[in-house]
């Protein structure tokens, strides 16, 4: 796992010393691996962020082999609904929602407004 610089230098973290880190299923002990700066990451006063790898992130938050989010970066000029059609033809289907009130888990719940560099 890994830490932003402000939390490790905080709490005096240096990369190969163990974290615990607190999360929904408890908390548990983490080797530092990597310490980044979060520029331009807005965090609340105080707050931490903590990165994990995929397979660690999707066991403590989600499902394994489950992403909730993916953020994509088109390069200038990209024909971002010609983007999104690739991008969404490359996903697995999602199971038809219930019928009623739109349900939580789409894959997209606003089109794209911009495509940034």
């Amino acid at each position: 796992m890994a830490l932003d610089e402000t939390t490790a230098a905080k709490g005096g973290y240096r990369v190969g010393d163990t974290v615990r880190v607190g999360t929904g299923q408890g908390a548990s002990a983490y080797t530092l691996s990597g310490v980044f700066r979060t520029d331009g990451t807005k965090l609340p006063a105080g707050g931490s962020l903590t990165l994990f790898t995929d397979a660690t992130a999707q066991r403590l938050f989600l499902q394994p082999g489950r992403y909730r989010n993916v953020d994509l970066t088109a390069a200038p000029g990209t024909d971002v609904p010609q983007l999104l059609g690739r991008v969404e033809s490359a996903l697995p289907r999602a199971p038809a929602p219930p019928p009623g009130p739109s349900s939580p888990g789409s894959r997209r719940t606003s089109p794209p407004t911009t495509a940034t560099p």
